[in-house]
C-alpha cells in the first residue's frame, strides 16, 4: 500500500471529543517536571485549551516556526512512510481522538498525543537536523531489518519516553509521557528506573508500546541523539 492509503480526511469533532481535549490538556499543563525545549514548543505553538483546533491552522503556525508542516493520518504508518515524511520536514498527526476510557494512558496515538506530545519539540526546531537525518537514514537502511529496529528503538526511548537532564534534574522530554499524566508521574516519580542513555543498551532493549515502561532513558543534552544515529549507520 501507498501513503495515500494512510492518509485522512479531519473528521467533524463532536462537543464529546472536544470536552476530552479540554481534559487533557488541563491535566498536560498540570504536570511537574516538563522539559525546557517542550514547554518553549508549546507556548509557542500556542494550542487551544478547549477545542481541537483546525489542523491546518496548527500547521500554519508550524510551518512559520520551524518549518514543519503537519500531515493528517487514520492510524499507524509503515516505518517507509514514517521515514519518508520525516525526511521532508513533515509530521503525521493521527486524527483520531481516544476514548473517556484512555485519559490516563492510550495504547495507539491519537491527536492528542501528536500534537500535544510532539510538535511542541518541533516548533522549537532544536530537534530538526536529528528528525530530518533519522528519515534520511531510515530510507537508506530499507532491506536492512535489523538497522530499522535499532532505529525504532532509538527513537521510542528518546523522542517518544526519553527524559532529559536540565538544571541538576531529571525533565519529561518525549511525547508519549507528556501526554499521559499516570506514566508522566511514573516516569518522574520513580528514580529506580531511570537508566543513562546508551545506545548499546538502547538498541538491544524491547518495548512494548500498548503499556507503561518499565524503564525510561535520562538523556544529558540534545547532540546525543545525532551521535547515536552516527552510532547506528557508522
Amino acid at each position: 500500500m501507498t501513503l495515500d492509503t494512510y492518509l485522512s480526511d479531519v473528521p467533524v469533532y463532536t462537543d464529546k471529543d472536544h470536552l476530552i481535549w479540554t481534559t487533557l490538556f488541563k491535566r498536560n499543563q498540570s504536570l511537574k517536571n516538563l522539559s525546557s525545549i517542550y514547554i518553549e514548543g508549546r507556548k509557542q505553538i500556542d494550542f487551544s485549551s478547549d477545542k481541537i483546533e483546525d489542523l491546518e491552522s496548527i500547521s500554519e503556525r508550524l510551518q512559520c516556526l520551524s518549518g514543519w508542516s503537519l500531515v493528517p493520518v487514520s492510524g499507524l504508518l509503515p516505518t517507509k512512510d514514517v521515514f519518508s515524511l520525516l525526511a521532508k520536514q513533515r509530521f503525521p498527526i493521527t486524527t483520531r481522538i481516544r476514548k473517556w476510557s484512555e485519559l490516563d494512558f492510550a495504547e495507539l496515538p491519537d491527536v492528542f498525543h501528536d500534537l500535544v506530545g510532539h510538535v511542541p519539540t518541533l516548533a522549537t526546531g532544536k530537534l530538526t537536523d536529528f528528525l530530518v537525518s533519522y528519515g534520511e537514514t531510515g530510507l537508506k537502511l530499507q532491506g536492512e531489518p535489523d538497522k530499522i529496529k535499532m532505529l525504532s528503538r532509538l527513537i521510542w526511548y528518546t523522542f517518544e519516553t526519553g527524559l532529559i537532564r536540565e538544571d541538576n534534574g531529571v525533565y519529561i522530554f518525549g511525547g508519549a509521557v507528556a501526554t499521559s499524566k499516570s506514566e508522566a508521574e511514573l516516569a518522574i516519580g520513580r528514580r529506580d528506573i531511570h537508566r543513562p542513555f546508551n545506545l548499546n543498551d538502547i538498541i538491544n532493549n524491547k518495548y512494548n508500546h500498548l503499556e507503561i515502561q518499565n524503564c525510561y532513558y535520562v538523556i544529558n543534552h540534545l547532540d546525543e541523539l545525532k551521535s547515536a544515529l552516527d552510532g547506528i549507520t557508522h
